[in-house]
């Protein structure tokens, strides 16, 4: 596999925001795959499938939080294309280099797949909030304009009241 198919492979896969030193990808290289472009000339490839979540439609998440940082991992769905509870989170740490599930709690938002999401952090780095609106369910086939925000590191979610009109309402 050459460079530019590694490319293709990692941003058809998926990819994860807010880290420069490395990008993760999944599905197509039949595992977790590392491509470090810490020198972009000379970019490296490593495949890990230890204990790896084999779970499609997610979103992953770079957080800056302990020595090398996380991923946090959610929404989307199982193997048995089943919606996948979005109280079920897994994290990968990247020094140690493994996966955890981690349970959250508070309001859970029903299971979603291909919904937006944004990342902000307390100025020291001691709590960060993933934020969520939208998405569908391909079981029930529905779609949602809700917002969640995850807490991190408490892993509670929150769901954030609408106080106006539906943005759906823009676009009709």
């Amino acid at each position: 596999m050459d460079t530019q198919d590694l490319f293709n492979t990692l941003f058809l896969s998926s990819s994860v925001e807010g880290v420069n030193r490395s990008h993760v990808a999944s599905g197509k290289v039949g595992g977790m795959g590392i491509l470090d472009t810490t020198e972009p000339l000379h970019p490296t490839w490593t495949n890990l499938t230890d204990n790896f979540p084999f779970i499609w439609s997610s979103t992953s998440q770079y957080v800056h939080f302990g020595k090398e940082g996380v991923i946090v991992s959610l929404g989307g769905n199982e193997i048995v294309r089943a919606s996948r509870d979005m109280s079920h989170i897994q994290t990968f740490d990247l020094e140690s280099q493994t996966w955890s599930q981690i349970t959250a709690t508070g309001k859970i938002p029903k299971p979603r797949t291909q919904f937006c999401y944004d990342l902000s952090a307390a100025l020291d780095d001691s709590s960060f909030q993933l934020i969520i609106y939208g998405g569908s369910n391909d079981d029930e086939g529905i779609g949602f304009e809700d917002v969640y925000v995850l807490t991190m590191p408490a892993f509670r979610w929150i769901k954030i009241q609408d106080k106006g009109a539906s943005i759906s309402n823009y676009f009709n």
